[in-house]
């Protein structure tokens, strides 16, 4: 889940690879609404950032040697911009928000559901040209 370096070795202690995971399982409950976002807003807040972290890679690509961890510092800045941006502009719910009328019960019809078509599609009555 976490980014690796070009050479393929993560330069991230494990703590701080674990540390990430829990982030991104904390935040993948999350979803953003593009549709009822600012996105004129975003462009313009991500795009004054950006142009810092464009300057710093004019800078490094004038450098003789380039090593990984700038480039991943590159990286990491990208991405908390483009997150930062989105927090800001994008207006984010949790993915259970618009499903308030989802309960525990219909979790259980849905999976026999699913479980009835997996059986009615292994037994060949799925297929269109027979």
């Amino acid at each position: 889940m976490t980014p690796k370096s070009l050479s393929g070795v993560n330069d991230k202690p494990k703590h701080a690879m674990l540390q990430t995971f829990r982030v991104y399982r904390c935040f993948s409950f999350w979803r953003y609404y593009w549709d009822y976002g600012d996105l004129s807003l975003y462009r313009y807040t991500t795009g004054i950032h950006l142009l810092a972290v464009l300057r710093e890679l004019l800078q490094i690509d004038n450098c003789p040697t380039t090593n990984t961890r700038q480039i991943n510092m590159i990286y990491d800045k990208v991405i908390q911009i483009l997150s930062y941006g989105a927090g800001y502009c994008i207006p984010s719910y949790k993915k259970s928000f618009l499903k308030h009328w989802w309960d525990t019960e219909l979790d259980y019809f849905k999976s026999r559901s699913v479980a009835s078509c997996r059986v009615w599609k292994a037994a060949g009555q799925g297929r269109i040209n027979r």
